[in-house]
Parts: C-alpha cells; structure tokens; sequence
C-alpha cells in the first residue's frame, strides 16, 4: 500500500453499525479512529446517513464496506459457460430454479470459482433488495461509491490471516473461527486460508448462542465431519462460561484488536466494548479482490461512471498544461493571435489520448485559469462544472478566488443555454448561489453567438 493511505471500514449489521478508519503504509497499520452506533430503528436510511456523514471524503482514500453473512443466501452452478457474458444470460434462468423469491425480490453477484472443460463453476452471492434498501438509500443520498462491498465472513478472514500471520503461521489450516458480537454470532471455517463454510445468527440471551453453536456445528459436521477442524479460535466479546461450554475442546480467545497498532487513547476507549471489532479490522487491510466480493449491477454502473470522470478530469489537466504551454510559447515569441491559434491547435492536436471524452473535452474547454488549476478543490470543482455544461456551451475562462467566489465566462449558441448551465451549477454539490451577470449576443462574421458571465460560491 501506498504511504499514508486511509482506509475507511464500514462494517453493518442488523442491528448496529461499525467503522474504523485506518492509515497504512508499507510497514504499518493504524487505526486512527472506531465508531459504534446502534439502530434505533433496524432498517432506517436516516440513521446510516447520520452515521456516514461523520466521514467525510477527503479524510479516506478508499471506503470498503461489509454487509451481515445472514443477508445472504449462497448458491453454487455449473454452467458450460466459458466467458462472463455467456453465464450473465444464463444465470437469471438457472437461479429461478433454486431461489425460493421472485428475481425482482433479489439482488445478486457472482464469482468464478474454477473453469475446467468448457463448465465454470459460480458462487452466487443472493439478497433481498428490502433487506439492504436502507443502506442503498443513504448511499444513494451521499453520492458514495465504495471501493469494495464485500459479505463479513471477507472481514472476518483477513483478521484472521492477520492473527496467524502476527504468529509466524503462513497458512491457516483446519480452523473454526467463533466471534461473538453484540446480538450476533458470526462462523467462520477456514482451511489453506480458504473458507469451507459460514454462518450467522442473532441471540438475544446467552443460552442462545449454545443452541446456536450446537446447531451450527451440526451443520457443518454433516458437510465436512467432526475432524474437519484441528483448532478453534474465539473473539469478540470474551465469556468463559460460552467458551467453556461451546462443545469444542481447549479452543483459544484472542482479543478482537489484538495484534493492531491504535492511535493514543483508542484502545482504552474499545477495549471494554460488548462489541466485537474482527470484521471491521480485517476490512482496514483490504485485499483488492476477493471471491465474497458482492457488487450490485447498479453500483458497478455508477463505478464505470466515476472511472470515465476521473479520466476525464486527468485528460483535461493534461489539455490545460498543452495550453499553458503554448500561451508560454506565444509569449516568449511575440507571437500574434493568429499564429498563436495555430500553434495551439498543433499542441492539441499532438495530445495522444485514448478516451473517448477528450474530443468532448477538447471542444469546452479552451484556457483554465493558474491559480484557480492550483487550488484544492480544482478537480472536484471541474467535475461538477464540466458535468454541467449543456451540449452547445463552451468555456474559454473559469476562475476561483480564495474568498470561495467563482466566475465561469464563455460562449454558447442560444442564450437559454446560458441560464439552463446556471440551473445545473447551483444543483451541483460543490457549487451554489450561481447567477448570470450578463448574456450578450456578439456577431462575429456570420455567424451569431451568446457571450456570458456566471458569478457564483463554492
């Protein structure tokens, strides 16, 4: 990982949320800060949209979040499929035969697990559109677009990893993971750090979770068989009667933040929670990928989107350093106006750019003020001012001041453009209070077109 990356983990439940945010570097892993919050109300956008305003953008670099292992329901096909698009037309066909909802109900996600003879065989991650609505609401609202959402087993497994690794023990072989949190109870088998099985359940009291271990490990037992597992480990809330008790011999509790590295005056703050943290610790070391990985059709369209912006924004840096570079050029040689429009068109025209944006670009956008290229907010302001722009609006100047006020001038081809531009800007997250100075039809030639000047505040 780079140096002094944050990592923001957002673990949900049915009935609390966590978060931890993380800095790391090639060395070193520290949490800097961990939040709990319980539901009021299970299910209520309002409550995780309170919870996530407490992050805010630039504090992280990547958001990974983890949703409850009993959301979901897992289903394993073999399809003589030997590419993803040919398994996406088969799939809906083959899962209406094994989910016992309606695929409008559903949201599901798939993974291959292997290939072999022209089969591929899927782990198809299932779940209720009602039962995350609440969460896809708030995420909706806040405009956030996670790196990863993965299922809390993901979580649990790489805090594991990180147990044996903190050991010596590069491999995990033949281990049942047992974390106990506040209200739940989270399963984990794990063998050549590959998972064989999990499960969840929510208690209420303790006798509970002895009926909900027993059951559990007959579960696996008929699947696996007894031996399947050498060691089991506990963690999360530490209860020596449930330890004791679990029907699993000589297991071993490690602390959930055991192994971690905290910021001053953290550890004390946790370290008498009910809470178990497993999950949303092992999501702060974040693999890139993962099989349990769950990524909703809606979401992998917003990512494609954010990915072309983000080109965009790179493309048009690149655009506004040619332009500078020429205007230094025309400077230095005394150059006229002509000439200097000549060279400029050679400029860009040299630019080597695969995105399909640049022509787009290269059209809107004609000089970018220094300063205002300088300034913090300049991609994220270019962005919403770029996504903004009607079809037939062209900028030649954009200035931002420190006092937070702005200036947008350039051309269009009817003067409704104009005000349609102010509209979308004061809908813009970053920018407010938009206002057209003026709008003036210029003739140049034959041809007619509207000047403007849009004053406004970041």
């Amino acid at each position: 990982m780079k140096k002094n990356k944050r990592i923001l983990a957002i673990e949900f439940s049915v009935k609390h949320i966590k978060a931890a945010l993380a800095s790391s570097s090639k060395k070193r892993l520290i949490i800097e800060r961990m939040e709990v919050s319980e539901f009021a109300r299970p299910g209520r956008a309002e409550e995780i949209e309170e919870f996530l305003r407490k992050f805010s953008r630039p504090k992280y670099d990547k958001l990974v979040i983890s949703l409850p292992r009993e959301f979901f329901f897992i289903r394993f096909l073999k399809l003589p499929a030997s590419s993803m698009e040919e398994a996406k037309k088969m799939m809906p066909y083959q899962l209406a035969k094994v989910v016992p909802y309606s695929l409008e109900e559903v949201i599901y996600d798939f993974s291959v697990l292997k290939t072999d003879a022209g089969f591929s065989e899927f782990v198809i991650f299932l779940v209720q559109k009602k039962r995350i609505s609440a969460l896809l609401e708030a995420m909706e609202k806040l405009k956030i677009i996670p790196f990863r959402i993965t299922i809390s087993s993901s979580g649990l497994l790489d805090w594991l990893d990180f147990q044996m690794s903190a050991k010596g023990q590069e491999e995990i072989c033949a281990t049942a993971l047992i974390n106990i949190d506040k209200g739940e109870v989270g399963f984990l088998m794990v063998d050549k750090n590959k998972i064989l099985f999990s499960r969840s359940f929510a208690y209420e009291a303790d006798p509970q979770i002895y009926d909900g271990i027993a059951q559990t490990l007959s579960i696996f037992e008929k699947r696996f068989g007894r031996s399947a597992f050498a060691r089991a480990i506990f963690t999360g809330s530490k209860n020596e009667d449930i330890i004791s008790n679990s029907g699993i011999g000589a297991p071993e509790y490690i602390a959930s933040w055991n192994s971690f590295s905290f910021k001053k005056g953290l550890l004390e703050k946790i370290s008498g929670s009910k809470f178990s943290f497993a999950a949303v610790l092992g999501l702060c070391l974040s693999r890139d990928l993962s099989p349990l990985d769950f990524v909703p059709d809606f979401l992998k369209t917003k990512k494609e989107k954010s990915s072309r912006r983000k080109i965009s924004i790179e493309i048009l840096q690149i655009i506004s350093t040619a332009i500078l570079i020429a205007a230094a050029f025309m400077f230095k040689h005394g150059l006229d106006m002509s000439n200097y429009l000549k060279i400029l068109d050679k400029r860009l025209s040299e630019i080597k750019v695969e995105a399909q944006e640049l022509d787009i670009i290269a059209d809107k956008v004609k000089i970018i003020d220094r300063q205002f290229r300088k300034s913090a907010f300049f991609s994220e302001v270019i962005e919403a001012v770029i996504s903004s722009l009607p079809d037939n609006v062209y900028l030649t100047l954009l200035d931002f001041q420190k006092n937070g006020e702005f200036s947008i001038k350039g051309y269009a081809d009817e003067a409704s453009s104009v005000f349609t531009l102010k509209d979308s800007l004061n809908k813009a997250a970053l920018l407010k209070s938009a206002k057209v100075k003026y709008a003036s039809k210029i003739k140049q030639g034959n041809h007619v077109r509207v000047e403007f000047l849009i004053f406004g505040e970041l």
